[in-house]
């Protein structure tokens, strides 16, 4: 017996080695892994610290003597032909600028910058939209003259900023606060200013050194006072104030006649019809891209403080807060989808912000599901509005909704009381819907629906059967190319494992399966 006890303390002692060996090799390979992953943090150190020095180093690199003709002769040419009308000079001109950016040292082009950007800009705003390839060769041109001339941290002012860098900055703030900017040029500005920020790691506002001057010209005028395009160039210029990071460019607090500004905005962007603004023959399209313009402005103010919660006694701010929030969900209703797309995210942000009291989701949605009370109003706009309300505020809505929907589905099933012959006989069932899509975007909404919504697996199953029995059995929409599915497919996925068993208990029977 002692001996089989010392056998056991021996075995015990060989188990205590082995979970030592083991924690020690554990260590040493953790001790391993950290003196890796330090040094490759080192080396990508090293590497980016090397990367910013040889851009430093390029900023002044001297020209070599072959290249200084192609400075001094060769590129204030090309600048030129980017400013003739003939719209084959100006492509010429930007390849010409694009071809010598990729072979002279930056340090040639930066004392040139202020016009080369000019030159660019003028290319972008006289070429005609259709001319897709050509804009987008001007702009690649535009942001990779300005990234090479602006390394990671970059001075952009003062002595020890590169020559030419400031005054290439003031060109893109006339550019951004000019009026008669186009919807070409803007947004390419816009981002050139973002990345400049970014790489010299200032703000937006000391970027620009925007003085209270370019803003006062802004709100001078009320906003129905100018032409339609100078309307919207007005709006897409306070919305890049609005939403600039880290510190927006306007406060409200600031500016007497912002808050009248806003308020014409947004009665802009609460008109669905823009024939009741038409200021002149063919004005249909500026006025819709003023709209949409309008809409992003109300989704970048609902970001301001002000806004997020109006200090006491601020009726006016909190009466437009609650009628920019009324306005999204009107909008979501809209015909046109960029309109859709755009409240959908100005109310998503609204949400993520704060919670909506139950009176104004209540005031909000009523108009909507008024709507739904008979299916002679549903529309395409109506249900895809519904839609990106059920995105966002699914819990919001009980199981009835979808009691609703089977309802109105079944109406397409219904005899047409237009079909019924003199003697009160009956010569055909009700046609399917003239627009298939109503119906598939009844089935669309289903799998929207709360958790509780599953009770409907079966008889969604069996009205989507029979919508597909009841439609041509040729044509774009038919039994066999049915646009039922997709949407079908969706709420029987949320609901997989009694999908599975539903179809399981009914093998037997093939109109289930073909």
């Amino acid at each position: 017996d002692d001996a089989a006890a010392d056998d056991d303390d021996d075995d015990d002692a060989d188990d205590e080695d082995k979970d030592e060996d083991k924690e020690k090799a554990k260590d040493a390979a953790a001790e391993d892994k950290a003196a890796k992953d330090a040094a490759a943090a080192n080396e990508k150190d090293d590497r980016d610290a090397d990367a910013d020095a040889a851009a430093a180093a390029a900023l002044n690199a001297p020209i070599p003597p072959a290249l200084r003709s192609l400075v001094t002769e060769l590129l204030p040419r090309l600048m030129h032909c980017c400013f003739k009308k003939s719209w084959q000079a100006t492509v010429g001109g930007v390849g010409g600028i694009d071809a010598l950016s990729r072979v002279l040292p930056i340090s040639a082009l930066t004392p040139q910058l202020p016009r080369v950007l000019q030159a660019l800009l003028r290319a972008m705003r006289s070429l005609p939209p259709h001319a897709v390839s050509e804009v987008r060769a001007a702009t690649d041109a535009f942001h990779r003259v300005l990234e090479a001339a602006t390394p990671e941290g970059v001075i952009l002012r003062g002595d020890d900023a590169p020559a030419g860098l400031e005054a290439a900055i003031g060109v893109l703030s006339e550019e951004l606060f000019s009026t008669s900017s186009s919807p070409t040029v803007r947004p390419v500005v816009e981002r050139a200013i973002r990345g400049l920020a970014a790489r010299s790691g200032l703000d937006v506002g000391k970027v620009l050194d925007v003085k209270t001057t370019h803003v006062a010209s802004l709100l001078s005028r009320p906003l129905h006072s100018r032409h339609v395009h100078v309307q919207t160039q007005v709006v897409h210029i306070l919305n890049f104030c609005v939403s600039a990071t880290p510190e927006p460019l306007i406060k409200i607090s600031a500016q007497a006649n912002f808050v009248s500004v806003l308020q014409e905005a947004l009665a802009v962007a609460e008109n669905d019809d823009p024939s009741t603004l038409k200021t002149e023959p063919g004005a249909s399209e500026k006025l819709h891209a003023l709209r949409a313009a309008c809409i992003r402005l109300m989704c970048s103010v609902m970001a301001l403080q002000e806004l997020k919660t109006p200090p006491p006694g601020q009726e006016q701010l909190a009466q437009l807060r609650q009628r920019i929030i009324t306005m999204f969900f009107k909008s979501l209703t809209s015909r046109s989808a960029e309109v859709v797309n755009i409240a959908k995210e100005g109310l998503k942000r609204v949400i993520q912000q704060q919670s909506l009291s139950k009176e104004l989701l209540q005031s909000s949605l009523r108009p909507i599901l008024v709507n739904l009370a008979h299916y002679k109003n549903l529309t395409m706009p109506l249900l895809v509005g519904l839609e990106r309300l059920l995105e966002l505020l699914s819990n919001w809505f009980n199981p009835t909704l979808g009691e609703k929907l089977l309802e109105h589905l079944r109406r397409w099933l219904e005899p047409d009381n237009k079909a019924v012959a003199p003697g009160g006989q009956q010569t055909q069932a009700r046609p399917p819907p003239k627009d298939f899509k109503i119906a598939a975007a009844m089935i669309n909404l289903f799998h929207l629906l709360p958790q509780a919504a599953g009770k409907f697996l079966e008889p969604l199953v069996m009205l989507t059967i029979q919508l597909e029995q009841a439609l041509p059995q040729s044509g774009v929409h038919s039994e066999v190319n049915s646009l039922y599915r997709k949407p079908l497919a969706k709420f029987l996925s949320r609901y997989a494992p009694a999908t599975v068993d539903f179809f399981l208990a009914r093998l037997s029977q093939p109109a289930f399966f073909f």
